[in-house]
């Protein structure tokens, strides 16, 4: 299983948590070198049927998959369902990086993987207890004491170094990962135009 927080292509702020056993393994792009190539290599040693949650859209609003506009109806051409329900930003403000996401969906799937649309920020909301802290300035013991919480609640140790909100994201990817796995995480959306798990 493994959790990834997609960041720009060339800023070096993609983050990937890896599931072996019970340990998580975290590894992190390079600034300057493309994140999708590091995303595809870094997961293509997976076995066939792995799971894998990104924090990254993979579908646009409904509106856009229509063969032609309903015009008696107000379509959003922002925001899903799942948007909506959960206060994320909008696909199409997104843009590339929603294009990428998609992209990067099709090829995985077309390699026997099963992706996600996952959303750190609800799973820290319903995992953590004392939330005072999140995305400001990085904080690794403040991090590492959350790291610790999920840790006793999902059975997984952590055996990497802890040095940005990324790779705390891609761990939060990871713990959705694993509550899909396990038949326990939250959805929110619609099945034909996109879902969000936490």
């Amino acid at each position: 299983m493994v959790g990834i927080d997609l960041g720009s292509q060339l800023a070096g702020t993609t983050a990937i948590a890896f599931l072996n056993g019970d340990e998580v393994i975290i590894r992190q792009s390079n600034k300057g070198k493309s994140a999708d190539d590091f995303v595809q290599n870094q997961l293509k040693e997976l076995p066939v049927g792995s799971l894998i949650g990104i924090d990254a859209p993979l579908s646009l609003p409904e509106v856009y998959s229509k063969e032609a506009l309903d015009l008696t109806e107000e379509p959003d051409f922002h925001y899903r369902e799942c948007d909506k329900e959960v206060k994320a930003m909008s696909p199409m403000f997104l843009g590339g990086l929603t294009a990428r996401a998609m992209k990067l969906s099709h090829h995985l799937q077309q390699e026997g993987l099963k992706i996600f649309e996952v959303y750190p920020k609800m799973v820290f909301q319903n995992s953590i207890q004392n939330r005072g802290g999140y995305k400001k300035k990085w904080n690794r013991e403040l991090a590492l004491n959350w790291v610790k919480e999920l840790e006793d609640k999902f059975g997984f140790h952590l055996q990497s170094d802890l040095e940005n909100w990324h790779q705390f994201d891609a761990i939060l990817a990871l713990t959705a990962t694993l509550k899909i796995y396990r038949g326990d995480a939250q959805k929110v959306g619609d099945e034909n135009e996109g879902v969000i798990y936490f």
